[in-house]
């Protein structure tokens, strides 16, 4: 558990700056044997919304942008929030529009090749972040999510989130989400 009560005590008594903060909530996430390690991840999907804050106080990180086709990640979402597809839409649209790419730091790599082309896409990322090559395996440690997110890679779950939508539904997505689709699904449009 993240103790916030000490590091925000701990931050006002020594005037820590943000990165401070950060950093402790990093480093309680990911637990590692070797704290001197150069290397830390965190996928949190709505840390896309802070992505210019944390390119600000990690200047020297990478990133890599995960895009989920939009007709897989609205069929996830309508089925836990029963709200109208175009709210979907534009929530999706919001986190996709903080994603930075194109600066150097940053790679974008489609959800679904992570998942139907494993090794192809790792050595892309793996190449990006100039590290070796690591052999992973599908075991998962779901972390907070162990229902949704299961122990083990799901290959058929976009698959069975699109087939949720019904066809008056997909249409709508792909109305609203037009330009997303054209840039990296151009595929689904046909």
């Amino acid at each position: 558990d993240i103790d916030f009560e000490y590091i925000l005590k701990e931050i006002k008594e020594k005037n820590l700056p943000i990165k401070s903060l950060l950093n402790y909530i990093v480093n309680s996430i990911i637990k590692v044997e070797n704290n001197d390690i150069n290397l830390r991840g965190e996928k949190t999907p709505s840390h896309m919304l802070h992505s210019l804050l944390l390119r600000e106080t990690y200047p020297d990180s990478k990133f890599i942008n995960i895009i989920r086709n939009p007709l897989g990640y609205t069929g996830s979402r309508h089925q836990r929030f029963d709200i109208p597809i175009k709210q979907h839409c534009n929530y999706y649209r919001k986190n996709i529009k903080h994603m930075i790419t194109n600066d150097g730091k940053t790679i974008t790599i489609r959800y679904e090749d992570l998942i139907h082309n494993p090794s192809i896409t790792l050595k892309e990322i793996y190449k990006f972040l100039e590290i070796k090559n690591i052999e992973l395996t599908d075991n998962l440690e779901p972390g907070s999510y162990p229902k949704y997110v299961g122990k083990k890679i799901d290959k058929n779950r976009d698959h069975n989130n699109i087939n949720y939508l019904t066809s008056q539904m997909k249409a709508e997505v792909k109305e609203h989400l037009k330009d997303i689709f054209e840039l990296y699904y151009p595929e689904s449009l046909q």
